[in-house]
């Protein structure tokens, strides 16, 4: 019996120093209250991230993908370029099959 009371009553005491504990700031704390904190100002306006999204598409998926728009038409072709110059060194260049 005499145990469980000892444990209230150290509890007890934890809970009636708690406040004098968050009341009185570390001195490290204070310091840091000393420098002003770096602010970030957001704008409310929405950012266009541009993407494109035939980057990271393979090349041999390129003939089945259609763009809707002219930006996308623009980065389709680019895309199809940069394919045809990876696989240009297969190309014959006189441009008969053997």
């Amino acid at each position: 019996m005499t145990f469980f009371v000892s444990r209230i009553s150290v509890f007890a005491a934890l809970l009636a120093l708690t406040p004098l504990f968050l009341s009185s700031p570390s001195p490290s704390l204070a310091q840091q209250d000393d420098e002003p904190l770096p602010v970030v100002k957001l704008s409310p306006a929405m950012r266009e991230v541009p993407q494109n999204p035939y980057a990271e598409l393979p090349c041999d998926r390129l003939a089945s993908v259609t763009a809707q728009s002219e930006r996308e038409q623009a980065q389709l072709q680019a895309r199809k370029r940069e394919c045809l110059q990876r696989y240009q060194q297969f190309i014959p260049a006189d441009g008969v099959r053997r």
